[in-house]
């Protein structure tokens, strides 16, 4: 079986984002900190280019949206941090 480049982005993608997801439930990543939500957008921003080029729409509003809360979280984190 031969994979397109888009849907190795896709799979990477996934993976990342299930790996970021199990490191945060067995304790490994904190929410808070600016690291796990940089993990949340590189796998979503992943995810995003895939549901672009296969022009599914719902996935494009799950990562699209999934991206902006992730770049919320980036910058309330480094914000806390500089307090």
């Amino acid at each position: 079986m031969e994979m397109d480049l888009y849907a190795v982005i896709g799979w990477v993608g996934a993976g990342l984002l299930l790996t970021g997801y199990l490191l945060f439930s067995v304790g490994k990543f904190d929410g808070k900190l600016w690291l796990y939500h940089c993990f949340n957008l590189f796998s979503s921003a992943l995810l995003l280019v895939n549901a672009i080029y296969n022009a599914s729409g719902p996935f494009i509003l799950v990562n699209g949206v999934w991206c902006c809360i992730s770049v919320y979280g980036i910058i309330k984190s480094l914000k806390a941090k500089g307090d």
